[in-house]
């Protein structure tokens, strides 16, 4: 997957790891992307865990304010997850029903991840950069 991401310069000082997910920062502290495969969905997140859950909080709430410019931008509706009983919160797209165990799924779930990640980082920049 690493090496087919050519549309952005996210993941480009990223290694592998045998974990099912994968992070790099989003240009502020406790904001990152982020890959998650599983055995029954693709998914690339806007991952919020910093240190202090009320922040966290905070920074779902000003990108809310702007989820439709954001939705806009990405060119689809996003799942928005402020997990209010959870430290972390998410902004998420995901392709369902594909498996990380079955070699025939790979090429769908690349597919999904470099063509989504582009768009998804484009979308989200101008407004975490209002965060800090």
């Amino acid at each position: 997957l690493l090496p087919l991401l050519e549309n952005t310069i996210l993941f480009s000082n990223v290694n592998p790891t045998k974990d099912h997910w994968l992070g790099t920062e989003a240009g502020i502290a406790g904001v990152s992307y982020t890959f998650v495969i599983s055995k029954t969905y693709v998914r690339i997140e806007l991952t919020i865990l910093n240190s202090s859950k009320e922040t966290n909080k905070i920074y779902f709430k000003k990108l809310y304010k702007n989820k439709e410019a954001i939705e806009q931008s990405f060119g689809s509706i996003l799942v928005w997850e402020e997990l209010p009983d959870n430290k972390m919160s998410r902004i998420k797209i995901e392709d369902q029903g594909v498996n990380i165990y079955n070699e025939s799924d790979w090429e769908t779930m690349n597919t999904f991840l470099v063509s989504n990640l582009p768009k998804f980082e484009k979308a989200f920049t101008p407004f975490i950069k209002e965060l800090k």
